[in-house]
């Protein structure tokens, strides 16, 4: 017997009439078991890092480059800051990197302002595996500007 007309097309509802009525389904020549089949032999195995950040390292690391950085600054020039940021989160990355943690990301972002007495809120929202990824941040102020830096640590599973 003959599936109804409307289930003809390639669709999932479609691939199912087909087997309970004993039909060959296929999708653009593969034979649906077979695609099915070689999903499960793609899929990789998830791995949990070997050598995990420590949060500590990771604060440490952004606390003494701020500071190196930062300390002798004895104005808020906004021409200048904007390079500055850039070193900062170059040096910082460098030197996450250098601790030889494999398949982690690092994504630095470093925000330098003139200290004139405001407040500051900073947000960001991600989407991770909350047991291998994290995020740091660390805050440098001195009577002309304030610094703020995060470090965002992400494990990639390939």
């Amino acid at each position: 017997r003959r599936p109804p007309r409307a289930t003809l097309d390639r669709s999932s509802a479609a691939s199912d009439v087909y087997k309970r009525n004993g039909i060959n389904a296929e999708y653009m020549g593969i034979q649906i078991e077979e695609m099915a089949e070689k999903k499960k032999a793609t899929a990789l195995p998830i791995i949990a890092p070997a050598k995990p950040f420590k949060i500590s390292e990771i604060k440490n690391t952004i606390k003494e480059t701020l500071k190196a950085q930062l300390q002798s600054e004895k104005g808020y020039k906004q021409e200048d800051m904007a390079k500055k940021s850039k070193t900062i989160a170059e040096e910082i990355r460098k030197v996450l990197k250098n601790l030889n943690k494999p398949r982690y990301k690092i994504m630095v972002q470093v925000t330098i302002g003139h200290n004139i007495g405001q407040g500051i809120r900073m947000g960001a929202r991600c989407l991770w595996d909350s047991k291998n990824d994290h995020y740091v941040s660390e805050t440098f102020v001195s009577e002309q500007l304030y610094a703020v830096a995060t470090v965002f640590i992400v494990y990639l599973y390939q």
